[in-house]
């Protein structure tokens, strides 16, 4: 057997099912849609590495490391999976099924598909998948990569979230999105197709319409992939994870039944991207119909995460956090109910961890004579506030 990655796009082609709606469709993506294949074990050989970044750690690849201590089959997973999703340590089971469809009883459908998890080629009669179960069943025996050890330490992270899961069933698909943490999806079982593009402006405004798009029958990829560009496309089989890179927006098919497990982790130097690209992720939440309370714990995080960044002695991220809220707080504000005193709390916040500065780290200008407190704030609300 062949275990190499496919060389070419043709290749991938060659290697997704040839019959049925949604893969002719795929093909079309991937004949069509500004797209080279890669070999993800070697992200470095990517001919549009330098779009996505010049770090690894910006690139999607895969990672060559067992992240299961000690290993587990599939078979094992889903049992722990299932035990997490029946009884729950703390409440109700937390998992999502998606498309929700009016009158499901969610238990009986979240049994169906887990039934199905030793079906590769069994397709969900109702197209459902069960997302985001929180499973700490599986959180205990997550292990952490090289990659996330020796660059994104403790100290240099914001949060990590528990490990979740994914059931798809053949033929499901995570239709574009982009997520704000840095990913970790192992896949347990399965094989799957993942589509990228990386952070452009230029694909960060296509990502904004398109999310902003109506709706139709289909995933959106399917409708807008020629507005996005330089994107790489893999595959990954069973035992390999994949490293999710930020703000890069991606695609994923389901080429056999899987179960997915990861977690994100939310780094520090990244923060002021979620700042700069705030306007992306609204036009993400109003395409996702997230309500007021959604955004709102969104804001909070991002409240957060602020107080932890200014906090800390780089002045370099400091510059960085004040560029980015002069471009984004205008969609924070948004985000927050448009009113005249929504960013009250950010204003906190920015005055409480500023009152000793006295030159702005982004304009590198003096703000006032030494030892006069707040300010730093006099001039933030001048010149990064408008």
């Amino acid at each position: 057997m062949d275990l190499r990655p496919p060389r070419t796009i043709q290749d991938i082609i060659d290697s997704i099912p040839s019959e049925g709606t949604k893969w002719n469709l795929l093909r079309e993506v991937l004949l069509h849609g500004n797209l080279t294949a890669v070999d993800p074990t070697t992200p470095s050989s990517y001919s549009t590495s330098n779009f996505f970044g010049t770090s690894t750690l910006d690139t999607p690849h895969i990672i060559m490391e067992s992240l299961m201590q000690p290993p587990l089959s599939h078979g094992q997973a889903a049992e722990l999976i299932l035990a997490d999703i029946i009884k729950p340590p703390q409440g109700d089971a937390v998992y999502n099924i998606h498309p929700h469809i009016s009158g499901d009883d969610k238990s009986q459908i979240a049994a169906k598909i887990m039934l199905n998890v030793s079906k590769p080629l069994k397709a969900s009669e109702t197209g459902q998948s069960l997302w985001n179960i929180r499973c700490p069943s599986l959180d205990t025996k997550y292990v952490d990569p090289k990659l996330v050890s020796e660059h994104l330490p403790t100290e240099r992270c914001l949060r990590e979230t528990t490990v979740t899961a994914n059931v798809m069933p053949y033929g499901g698909i995570a239709d574009l999105h982009h997520d704000v943490g840095y990913g970790l999806s192992t896949l347990v079982v399965g094989k799957k197709l993942w589509v990228w593009y990386p952070p452009t402006e230029e694909n960060f405004d296509a990502l904004s319409k398109i999310y902003e798009s109506r709706g139709g029958y289909r995933e959106r990829i399917f409708d807008h992939f020629r507005n996005l560009s330089n994107g790489v496309a893999f595959i990954q089989t069973q035992n390999m994870t994949v490293w999710v890179p930020p703000f890069c927006a991606h695609a994923v098919f389901t080429l056999q039944t899987s179960i997915l497990t990861g977690r994100e982790i939310y780094a520090k130097s990244k923060f002021p991207q979620r700042l700069a690209s705030a306007r992306v992720h609204l036009s993400w939440s109003r395409a996702s119909s997230h309500g007021q309370k959604e955004r709102k714990n969104e804001v909070s995080e991002v409240l957060d995460h602020l107080g932890q960044v200014l906090q800390t002695d780089d002045r370099v991220l400091h510059a960085e956090t004040v560029k980015a809220w002069t471009i984004g707080h205008g969609t924070l504000k948004t985000m927050n109910g448009g009113l005249k005193n929504s960013l009250k709390d950010f204003m906190k916040v920015w005055s409480r961890y500023t009152a000793d500065w006295t030159t702005c780290p982004f304009c590198e200008v003096p703000c006032g004579d030494d030892g006069v407190k707040r300010a730093f704030m006099r001039h933030f609300q001048e010149v990064h506030c408008k």
